[in-house]
C-alpha cells in the first residue's frame, strides 16, 4: 500500500474490487468479500481484545492496591499520632517528619515490590501454562531486566504518591497546636479518610468481581453448548496427497478406503471417518446454493452453505445424529446419482414445514447461461446441526457430499477410540505411512484439544481475571479489617460506656459491623454502576449472557458484602470482649 493511502481508503478500494469480481465471476465470487488488515493486526489476531481486557484489569488492581496501601499508611500513622506529636513538640521540623515517614513508606513499598516480583514470576509461568500455544510472542513472556525495572519504577512512583498522602496528613501537627491537642484528637478525621479510601477500594473490587463473574459464566455457557457431535474419544489428523501419483480421483478414493480399513482394524478403534472440514475447526469450502423448487434469486441473494465431502462412516464416527432419511452408504458411489445430506439449519431455512427428502439442489448459480459448478443432487438425509466454525459461532447451513463422488487431495481423518485417543496417535500415523510413505499426517490431536484451542483466549482471560478478582477481594477484606479494627480501638471508651449502661453484645456487634458495611455498601453500589460500561467493553469476550447480567452483578456485590462481614467478624468479636471498667479507666 502506498504511504499516502490510509487504511480506510485501501479497504474501500479492495471492497470495490471484490464487488467487481462478484459481478464478473458470479459462480465463484458471489457472496464473497475482501478485507484489509494491518500486519500488526494479523500477527496479534484475536488476542488483542483479551490483552486490552487484561490490561484494564491490571490497571484496576494496581489502583486498588495503591488505595489499600494509602489506607494502611493512614491507620499506621494514626496509631503513631502521640509519637509524632511529641516529636513536633521537641522541635522536629515538618520537612524532617515528612521525609522520615515517606522513607519508611518507600522502604515498605520496595519490600512489597520484591515480594511481588517473586509472586509475579510464578503467576507468569502459570499464565504461560494455560495460554494457547499460538499466542504471539508467548515464548518471550517472562521476567527479565526490563520487567524488574518497570516493577521498581511503578512501585516507587505509586509508593511515593500514596504513601505521601497520609504522610502529609500526619505532618500537619504544627508546633503551636501541639499543646492544645489531645492524644485522640484527629481520630474522627482519620476515620473519615479511611472510610473514604475503603469506599474506593470497594468500587475497584466489585468491578473486578463483575468482570470475573462474567467470564466464569461465559465459560460455563460455552461448556454447556450442544455441539451436535461427540468430541470425547475422538482423534483427528489431516492428510495431504500431493504429486502426480494422486491426480486420479479413483486412486485417491482407493487410498482413503485402504487407510480407513487398516485404521479400523487397530486395537481400541471403534470407527473411522474422513471429512474435508473438521467440526469446530472451520469450513474449507463455502459457496452459493441453487434450489430446484424455489424462485430464481439474484447471485447476492442465494443462500451460502458450507460444503463438506465425507465418507459413509463419518457421521457415526463423529457421533452426529441422523434426524431423517439415511446417511451415505454404498449407493452413493462415484458412478451413482448425485446425492447430499443437509443439516437441520439448512433444511429449516430452505424448506420450512416441508420434508427436504427428495429435494434437488446444486452448488452454483441458477441457469445454464450463468454457469454452475455441479450437477443437481438429491437430498437423502438430514443430520443434526454441529458447531463447524467454533463453539461460540452460530451453526451455518451445511451440505454434506459423498466423498466417493468428490475425493479431494486434502482431507481430515477422525478416529473414535475406546480409551484416550492420544494413545492411538502413533499407531494411526504408522498405518498411514505404511499405506503411503509420501503422505504426511499433520495436526494429530484429540478433538478435545482442538476445542480447547478455540476457547484458549477466553480461558486465559478467565484465569487471569479470577486471579485478579481474588487478590482484589483479599485486599478489600484486609482494608475493611484494618478500618474496623482501628475503629474498635478508637471507640473503646464509647463501647465500654455503652456496655456499662447495659448495651447487649448484639448491639455492640451491629455497631462495629456498620463501620465497615456502610462504606462497602456505598462503594459496591457505585462500583456496580461503573461496572456496567466496563462490562460492555468486554462484550466481545462474552457468550450466552448479556453484559448487564443481573445474576453476575448481584453475585459480585453479594460476594464483596460477605467478605466484608467475615473481615469485620474478628474486630466485632473483640469489641464484645471489652471490659467496661478498664475502658473507662483508660479514658
Amino acid at each position: 500500500m502506498h504511504a499516502d493511502r490510509s487504511i480506510e481508503q485501501a479497504r474501500q478500494d479492495v471492497e470495490r474490487i471484490a464487488a467487481d469480481l462478484a459481478r464478473e465471476y458470479p459462480t465463484t465470487n458471489a457472496g464473497r468479500g475482501a478485507a484489509v488488515q494491518r500486519v500488526h493486526e494479523v500477527l496479534v489476531g484475536d488476542v488483542r481484545g483479551t490483552i486490552n481486557a487484561l490490561t484494564g484489569a491490571v490497571a484496576f488492581l494496581l489502583l486498588l492496591t495503591c488505595v489499600n496501601v494509602a489506607n494502611l499508611f493512614v491507620g499506621r500513622n494514626a496509631s503513631r499520632q502521640t509519637e509524632l506529636t511529641i516529636r513536633v513538640a521537641l522541635g522536629c521540623s515538618r520537612f524532617r517528619l515528612s521525609r522520615q515517614l515517606l522513607v519508611e513508606g518507600l522502604l515498605l513499598t520496595l519490600g512489597g515490590c520484591a515480594l511481588g516480583v517473586l509472586v509475579g514470576t510464578w503467576l507468569i509461568s502459570l499464565v504461560v501454562a494455560v495460554a494457547p500455544p499460538d499466542v504471539p510472542r508467548l515464548d518471550g513472556l517472562g521476567v527479565n531486566r526490563s520487567f524488574i525495572i518497570t516493577a521498581i519504577v511503578i512501585a516507587v512512583a505509586c509508593g511515593g504518591l500514596f504513601a505521601g498522602f497520609p504522610t502529609l496528613q500526619a505532618s500537619r501537627f504544627l508546633r503551636q497546636r501541639v499543646l492544645v491537642r489531645s492524644a485522640r484528637s484527629g481520630h474522627k478525621a482519620v476515620r473519615s479518610t479511611r472510610r473514604a479510601l475503603m469506599i474506593v477500594e470497594a468500587v475497584f473490587a466489585v468491578m473486578l468481581l463483575v468482570g470475573c463473574g462474567l467470564m466464569l459464566r461465559t465459560m460455563a455457557r460455552l461448556n454447556s453448548v450442544d455441539l451436535g457431535f461427540r468430541p470425547d474419544h475422538l482423534l483427528t489428523g489431516r492428510l495431504l496427497l500431493e504429486g502426480d501419483r494422486w491426480q486420479s480421483p479413483a486412486r485417491r478414493m482407493a487410498f482413503f478406503d485402504d487407510v480407513t480399513s487398516r485404521v479400523r482394524a487397530l486395537p481400541g478403534v471403534l470407527d473411522v471417518g474422513i471429512t474435508l472440514s473438521l467440526p469446530i475447526d472451520g469450513s474449507y469450502w463455502d459457496g452459493p446454493v441453487t434450489v430446484a423448487d424455489r424462485p430464481t434469486l439474484e447471485p447476492g441473494e442465494l443462500p451460502i452453505a458450507a460444503f463438506v465431502p465425507v465418507s459413509p462412516d463419518y457421521f457415526n464416527a463423529a457421533g452426529i445424529r441422523l434426524l431423517r432419511g439415511r446417511p451415505f452408504d454404498g449407493r452413493d458411489s462415484a458412478q451413482a446419482p448425485r446425492t447430499v445430506v443437509v443439516n437441520n439449519a439448512f433444511a429449516s431455512r430452505l424448506w420450512p414445514g416441508e420434508s427436504p427428502i427428495g429435494k434437488q439442489l446444486r452448488h452454483g448459480l441458477p441457469g445454464p447461461d450463468k454457469g454452475w459448478e455441479g450437477d443437481w443432487r438429491e437430498v437423502v438425509g438430514v443430520v443434526a446441526d454441529l458447531k463447524l466454525n467454533g463453539v461460540d459461532v452460530d451453526t451455518p447451513s451445511q451440505v454434506y457430499l459423498p466423498l466417493a463422488q468428490l475425493p479431494g487431495n486434502s482431507v481430515a481423518l477422525i478416529v473414535r477410540t475406546v480409551d484416550d485417543p492420544k494413545l492411538s496417535a502413533a499407531a494411526v500415523e504408522d498405518v498411514v505411512q505404511g499405506a503411503a510413505p509420501d503422505v504426511p499426517v499433520a495436526s494429530v490431536r484429540s478433538m478435545e484439544d482442538l476445542m480447547a484451542g478455540t476457547l484458549a483466549y477466553r480461558r486465559l482471560s478467565t484465569v487471569v481475571l479470577s486471579m485478579f478478582a481474588s487478590v482484589a477481594l483479599l485486599l478489600a477484606a484486609v482494608g475493611v479489617y484494618g478500618v474496623v479494627a482501628h475503629a474498635v480501638i478508637d471507640r473503646t471508651p464509647e463501647i465500654g460506656l455503652r456496655m456499662a449502661l447495659g448495651a447487649q453484645r448484639g448491639t455492640v456487634i451491629r455497631l462495629v459491623l456498620s463501620e465497615g458495611l456502610g462504606a462497602v455498601l456505598i462503594g459496591a453500589i457505585v462500583g456496580l454502576g461503573l461496572a456496567l460500561p466496563m462490562a460492555y467493553s468486554i462484550q466481545h469476550l462474552l457468550f450466552g449472557i448479556e453484559p448487564h447480567d443481573s445474576a453476575t452483578f448481584g453475585g459480585a456485590g453479594g460476594t464483596l458484602l460477605l467478605a466484608t462481614l467475615l473481615a469485620s467478624a474478628i474486630p466485632a468479636y473483640r469489641a464484645t470482649r471489652i471490659d467496661p471498667l478498664r475502658a473507662l479507666r483508660a479514658e
